[in-house]
């Protein structure tokens, strides 16, 4: 089974599809989940400090995860 990734450990191959989890509202209580791609850039934000943040590409908007793992392979083709 998979574990979510830290960004701060590790990120994910550039333009590759992963599971993303974000701590988003004033609180960092808010947690979303999407399928996105690491575009390669770091962006610097006060909120993470020395380590920036990672934007991430969803297709219809960047997201800034604080996790990430794999996507699960592809389903099985019928016979």
């Amino acid at each position: 089974m998979n574990r979510w990734i830290s960004v701060k450990d590790r990120l994910p191959e550039i333009e590759k599809d992963v599971l993303v989890c974000e701590y988003t509202g004033t609180d960092n209580k808010v947690i979303e989940k999407h399928v996105a791609f690491y575009n390669g850039r770091k962006i610097d934000n006060e909120n993470w400090g020395q380590y920036g943040k990672y934007e991430f590409q969803t297709g219809w908007e960047d997201c800034y995860p604080d996790y990430w793992m794999p996507l699960p392979p592809d389903p099985p083709e019928d016979k």
